[in-house]
């Protein structure tokens, strides 16, 4: 395989990029905190965003409210529990939207020997479900990486 020094470049870029972006990410995880956020930052919308998070011994809860010009608001709870033992990390996420409709995401993702395993169901406000199941391998000695999803919905969408 023939690689060019400009996908290698281009590669290492990506790369640095998700590395500054890991490190940045761990380093906001790395305690509680919180923040708000406000403005029209779309030229559509004007409000407030205020983010909670507090880590726990296992993972960390997040309570994100977003709160309108009209006085409606809207919440985003996500606890995220890992299992380094076990080898898991369980989502599970409750959003409220600003007419009261609640959607939940449940999400468990289990390391493989050769990758991992993702079952996510998806339970929207009006009763319909997504179950979405994910397998991902990676074999070294051909250097592949195989990724097998299933997507579930009931009831099925119109076609």
């Amino acid at each position: 395989m023939k690689i060019s020094m400009r996908t290698q470049r281009a590669s290492a870029c990506a790369l640095a990029t998700v590395l500054a972006a890991l490190a940045l990410q761990s380093t906001a995880l790395a305690g509680n905190q919180s923040g708000n956020q406000s403005g029209n930052h779309s030229g559509k919308r004007e409000g407030t965003k205020t983010i909670q998070t507090q880590r726990t011994a296992t993972g960390y809860d997040r309570q994100t409210t977003w709160a309108g010009q009209n006085g409606k608001t809207a919440t985003r709870d996500a606890v995220v529990t890992r299992d380094r033992e076990a080898g898991t990390r369980t989502r599970d996420i409750t959003s409220t939207g600003p007419n009261g409709k609640t959607r939940t995401v449940n999400d468990v993702t289990t390391r493989t020997d050769t990758g991992y395993h993702r079952e996510t169901l998806v339970t929207n406000p009006n009763g319909s479900t997504l179950m979405r199941d994910v397998t991902s391998s990676y074999d070294p000695a051909t250097q592949t990486r195989t990724k097998e999803v299933t997507v579930d919905r009931t009831p099925p969408p119109a076609e």
